[in-house]
């Protein structure tokens, strides 16, 4: 079989990783795999199979934040892409983001059209037209499948958007769980280390995990809080700044881009994410599979779906000790309301799962029986079947 993925870039981040992965596994099954993207190469990521470099940057071609600028962009690109799916004989296209999303779309040949939404849609606040309710809901259902990565995110397509129910299927990313252990020097950041494995951003909120870390210190003076994760931008320059102000220079360390942070994740005593929305929780997964105890907040998307499955999401007021990890209230570092007393529970609960050893044991032993619930084989199965169906 002929498969096409569909993606922008092959740089980093989570849909590119994916994608990767995906290129691997079909590759090793027999399939003929095509990658169409605007890179030529990754800096990060293997892939495997053809890449296919496109004529221009779909930034040559469109204004998103209008209408006109919006269908003249994607109808180029899908008029380039139509004769590329030709060309190359495609039967499968799998396509990453929105915009190719839409793209893979307009360019239908004979090929079955996949294409895989890895967001919580309707929780962006952008001016572009590519989240546009109608244009979601009259593309998307033209599609043989769309592949959500979270029963959130279905829920959200349907619900929100009015994606048919029937044309949804839920695959979850996978997680490597038996990777090479990397060589680093001395672990040097002491027994009661936290790590929060994302890029910073405000999505992210690392400025409020800041200010909670700082009363965090006060019980447990050695507490180190890692910020593992890209740390460019003006959000990331506040963070900073907040440290400093907070004295907390010599107690929060900034590590930038990790290629393969298992590393701290190994090393470190918990796990912490206050993401606003978390469509899945890539970092989340990586840290069980190492045994690291997690606490996550119960934000929109799938954070609850992995610490807690089967159970719904709803406004926490305290918090949810759950099978596989923690859920903590959730609070927008915007908020304008007293949040005070929020605050002070999640302070206390960092620092009393830091010192109780019994519990993380527990919550290690059982973050690695979930996280083997993510291997790449068993993700790799739901895809043959959507392949196959």
């Amino acid at each position: 079989m002929n498969i096409a993925i569909l993606i922008p870039t092959l740089a980093y981040g989570g849909a590119e990783r994916v994608a990767a992965e995906l290129s691997k596994y079909f590759s090793e099954n027999g399939h003929n795999i095509y990658i169409f993207t605007e890179a030529r190469r990754s800096e990060k990521y293997d892939f495997a199979g053809n890449i296919i470099k496109l004529k221009k940057s779909a930034s040559c071609y469109s204004d998103f934040t209008n209408w006109r600028g919006t269908i003249h962009g994607l109808l180029k690109r899908a008029s380039e892409m139509r004769q590329l799916k030709s060309q190359y004989k495609i039967d499968v296209s799998i396509s990453f983001m929105e915009q190719y999303n839409m793209v893979n779309i307009l360019s239908r040949t004979t090929d079955k059209v996949i294409v895989r939404v890895c967001t919580v849609l309707s929780a962006y606040d952008t001016d572009s037209k590519l989240y546009n309710a109608g244009i979601i809901r009259h593309l998307y259902n033209r599609a043989d499948c769309v592949v959500a990565i979270s029963n959130y995110i279905g829920r959200d397509l349907v619900n929100t958007y009015g994606v048919k129910r029937q044309i949804i299927k839920v695959i979850p990313n996978s997680v490597e769980t038996s990777r090479e252990k990397p060589v680093h020097d001395e672990w040097a950041y002491g027994d009661w280390a936290i790590t929060c494995l994302a890029r910073i951003c405000s999505e992210k909120q690392q400025k409020l995990l800041v200010e909670i870390f700082s009363k965090i210190r006060q019980e447990v003076p050695s507490a180190r809080l890692l910020l593992v994760g890209n740390d460019q931008g003006e959000y990331a320059a506040a963070v900073k700044e907040t440290v400093r102000k907070s004295g907390l220079t010599d107690a929060v360390v900034f590590t930038g881009h990790i290629s393969n942070p298992r590393y701290y994740l190994e090393h470190s005593r918990l796990f912490v994410l206050f993401s606003k929305v978390e469509g899945f929780g890539n970092a989340t997964i990586e840290a069980l599979s190492a045994g690291l105890p997690v606490i996550c907040m119960d934000s929109p998307g799938a954070s609850r779906e992995i610490l807690a499955p089967h159970t719904k999401r709803k406004a926490l007021p305290e918090t949810d000790f759950a099978q596989y990890g923690v859920l903590l209230p959730f609070v927008d570092e915007n908020e304008k309301d007293d949040i005070k007393t929020r605050i002070d529970l999640i302070g206390k609960t960092i620092v009393d799962l830091l010192k109780d050893e019994k519990m993380r044991e527990q919550y290690s032993r059982q973050g690695l029986v979930r996280a083997s619930m993510f291997c790449v084989e068993r993700i790799g199965r739901m895809w043959n079947r959507v392949l196959e169906d």
